[in-house]
């Protein structure tokens, strides 16, 4: 979805398109999309998905998304999971990985190979 305090690396279909290759070979069903207005619970009822999930990094994080994961419930019904990260990763941000890639530093540990490449290209 859009972010309109953040700034991609990348358009929205291109980060469709590297998140859809990421999951070809993972079990599971999963749908791949991108929408920039409106509600996210209206965009899950349109993809009939059942639930959100979340990844979480600190405390920080949490408190951030906790209480939009409660309105979205209230909304829709909809339930959020959050997936806290491993603590050895805790650390890493989006931001973060742009800036070691375009200093040429190593991200491998940090992203799918799919991305990395396209962060070197």
């Amino acid at each position: 979805m859009h972010n309109p305090s953040k700034k991609p690396r990348f358009s929205a279909a291109q980060r469709v398109q590297l998140i859809s290759e990421v999951l070809a070979d993972k079990p599971g069903n999963f749908v791949v999309g991108y929408f920039d207005t409106g509600l996210l619970v209206d965009y899950c009822k349109n993809v009939n998905a059942d639930a959100l999930v979340k990844g979480v990094r600190t405390n920080m994080d949490l408190d951030y998304e906790l209480p939009m994961a409660q309105v979205n419930r209230d909304l829709s019904g909809i339930e959020t999971v959050f997936i806290p990260a491993d603590p050895v990763h805790g650390f890493v941000s989006s931001s973060l990985v742009k800036q070691v890639a375009d200093l040429g530093g190593d991200i491998s540990k940090y992203v799918p190979d799919v991305v990395a490449k396209a962060l070197r290209s």
